[in-house]
């Protein structure tokens, strides 16, 4: 027989966001707060980058984040990630006092 390859988690892909916070927010405060919702399908939150400059307000950053999200057997829907997703933009604003940047 031969060996068989596990089949990948399937899903949604990445979903990317930019969110602005107060220039002295360490990444690590980012993650804590990711993990605070525990979003039930997130695989993964990858820091990508740091943007200061126009027009992000002085004494602001904005901290660009991939979330990847997977399930072991299905194609995830946006329905099922959207709400996920929602809850981690929500959970920044409170911890962290972030804005969604679009």
């Amino acid at each position: 027989d031969g060996i068989r390859a596990q089949p990948r988690a399937r899903g949604l892909g990445d979903v990317y966001k930019r969110q602005v916070v107060d220039e002295q927010t360490p990444w690590s405060k980012v993650e804590d707060a990711v993990g605070d919702v525990q979003p039930e399908l997130l695989d993964r939150i990858d820091f990508l980058g740091t943007y200061r400059g126009k027009p992000i307000p002085k004494g602001r950053k904005s901290v660009s984040l991939r979330m990847t999200f997977r399930h072991p057997t299905q194609t995830l829907r946006h329905d099922e990630v959207d709400p996920q997703v929602n809850a981690v933009i929500g959970q920044l604003k409170q911890d962290l006092d972030a804005d969604l940047r679009e």
